[in-house]
């Protein structure tokens, strides 16, 4: 009858709820599960690949440091030199210059027995020393000893700060006379009176002559007497203590304008490199720094660049020389 069938349906509807109820705890614990799994399968899949990209940058950073250190510490504490070879031919590298130390540095010393002689025992690089002139760069950051070169060698070599005077080809002999390092810095060809036992002789085998030149004054009278050259460190510290002593000079108010611009007009003779780097370096200065020490001199300061030839910088490329 249609009581029965209602009491059918609504008793087969209620069955249907109680199902429902009763799988879903279970329906919901199984998609869990399965997101759980899947997401766990993708971290377990990073993680692996994160621990080795982290072990990868841990190891290359201990290697590099490692490597930094071992080289550190060869630099301040080399092998053990071999001793000289009385049955190995003797070099001899007269100065410590660009062609010297070049030598120096690419020169197998267990082939020969090395000795380098120069009134100078540090590598200057001269290219920097304008800047040194008016402190845009420390003295020390161009100077390398010479010593340290020497002392990576695998042979060991001998230094004497001495000056070489004569060279006797037929004897193989040199001549030389020992010189404090303040003495042989002179640009000046006027040299100090040499006491006997200074003067030593030296027995050679090979000769390497690496000296350099002198400053050529063309004869102009007066240039070394008067003007500063800048060849080695020492010129550039005699132009820096000169520069300081004329502008602090024309700060006193007791002088006259005539003297006050004397002070302040520099005159730099040489339109090459050289002359060219420093004009360059004590323009700089002028703007950078003495603007904001010496407001009322800065304004008064004169630059004159003095050149024989037509232009300056006459071995360099034209569009250089244009620019300059």
């Amino acid at each position: 009858t249609s009581g029965e069938a209602r009491a059918m349906f609504s008793s087969s509807k209620t069955a249907f709820r109680m199902l429902q109820r009763a799988g879903a705890p279970y329906t919901q614990r199984m998609v869990m599960s399965t997101l759980k799994d899947g997401g766990a399968g993708h971290a377990k899949a990073r993680i692996p690949r994160l621990r080795k990209l982290k072990r990868v940058v841990l190891g290359s950073t201990v290697i590099g440091v490692s490597y930094l250190g071992w080289l550190m510490y060869r630099n301040r504490n080399p092998a053990d030199q071999q001793r000289f070879d009385p049955n190995k031919k003797t070099l001899v590298l007269l100065g410590t210059g660009w062609g010297s130390t070049t030598v120096l540095k690419n020169l197998d010393t267990e082939n020969f027995n090395v000795v380098v002689v120069s009134p100078r025992n540090y590598f200057l690089f001269t290219p920097l020393l304008p800047s040194c002139t008016v402190g845009t760069i420390e003295n020390r950051s161009i100077m390398e000893p010479v010593r340290q070169l020497m002392r990576h060698k695998k042979r060991e070599v001998i230094f004497y700060e001495a000056e070489c005077t004569g060279i006797n080809a037929e004897t193989k002999e040199l001549t030389l006379e020992r010189r404090t390092n303040s003495d042989a810095m002179q640009t000046s060809n006027k040299r100090p009176p040499t006491a006997p036992e200074d003067v030593v002789k030296l027995n050679y085998d090979y000769l390497v002559v690496g000296v350099g030149g002198t400053v050529n004054t063309f004869g102009t009278p007066g240039v070394e007497q008067h003007a500063c050259f800048l060849k080695e460190m020492r010129d550039a510290r005699k132009i820096r203590r000169r520069l300081m002593d004329s502008i602090e000079s024309a700060s006193f108010d007791d002088i006259s304008e005539e003297e006050r611009d004397r002070l302040l007009h520099m005159v730099v003779v040489g339109g090459g490199p050289t002359g060219i780097e420093y004009a360059g370096e004590l323009h700089d200065f002028l703007t950078d720094d003495l603007s904001q020490w010496y407001p009322d001199l800065a304004q008064r300061v004169r630059i004159t660049l003095v050149e024989a030839l037509p232009n300056v910088l006459p071995a360099f490329d034209k569009k250089l020389i244009d620019y300059t």
